[in-house]
């Protein structure tokens, strides 16, 4: 089975701390940063975040359906 790749990042310096750095756009469109020491958190924060975005989306959907 082949290794899980994962995606490569901006890196920022902050205060002298170096994050990874990466955005992603939530259900209203905007752009959301989101920072991590390393990238394998970075990335685990990334999958968090776009799960919680497509359930609040998927719950937005449902909620307009019954009002109608």
């Amino acid at each position: 089975m082949a290794k899980k790749r994962i995606p490569e990042y901006g890196i920022v310096t902050n205060k002298g701390h170096i994050y990874y750095r990466t955005v992603v756009e939530d259900e209203n469109g905007k752009k959301v940063a989101i920072y991590a020491k390393t990238q394998e958190e970075l990335y685990v924060k990334e999958l968090d975040t776009l799960d919680r975005i497509e359930s609040a989306t998927f719950r937005h959907l449902r909620t307009n359906r019954q009002n109608a």
